[in-house]
């Protein structure tokens, strides 16, 4: 008890780590704790950029290909570009010329032609990148999670159907779980 009393003694106050409930206290003169008045709320950070805002999660895509702008008229000259990033909301590419903000592009890539024709870009936002420009971009539709694995050529992980018994369907999934336990476990020791 005397080490305790110690420790909170205003004389004592100096060589004690301070707990950070105690900082919403003070002592009075005669080295009781009161409470601080209240504070002002501290101000929170604006909204993050829109780039920290997105919904989907983006993979690194480092492919090469070519974009046409899509006008009213028909289809602009191709020009190649590089993706950098893909979600199942858009991408990011780097391109050689400026392309306007809110034009639409058509993506052509060797590898998509497998999965077919990609749908429309939106041109988002673009900025300059030493002598390149990197836009970044919004899919018309967005892209399933099949379409977004094919682009990044990644197999679909295959799952072993384990049957947990001959029971019928109607019977409990306890049940089943149960009969499925012992035939493991019986496995097991026969093995």
């Amino acid at each position: 008890m005397k080490e305790k009393n110690f420790l909170y003694t205003p004389q004592a106050s100096s060589k004690v780590v301070r707990l950070s409930t105690l900082a919403l206290f003070r002592r009075d003169d005669g080295g009781r704790l009161e409470p601080l008045p209240p504070q002002k709320p501290k101000r929170r950070r604006a909204h993050p950029n829109v780039e920290e805002r997105r919904a989907r999660r983006r993979f690194e895509w480092r492919k090469d290909g070519t974009i046409r702008e899509v006008f009213s008229q028909g289809r602009g000259e191709a020009s190649p570009c590089r993706t950098c990033e893909l979600s199942g909301g858009g991408c990011t590419l780097l391109l050689e010329e400026r392309v306007e903000i809110g034009s639409f592009v058509d993506l052509e890539l060797e590898t998509a032609k497998k999965i077919g024709s990609l749908p429309l870009l939106q041109v988002v936002a673009g900025k300059p990148k030493g002598s390149v420009w990197l836009v970044r971009c919004v899919w018309l539709q967005k892209l399933s999670k099949k379409t977004v694995r094919l682009l990044l050529n990644r197999p679909r992980k295959k799952r072993k159907k384990k049957q947990l018994d001959s029971l019928p369907r109607s019977s409990g999934w306890l049940m089943r779980l149960w009969t499925w336990f012992h035939r493991l476990q019986n496995d097991r020791v026969s093995a």
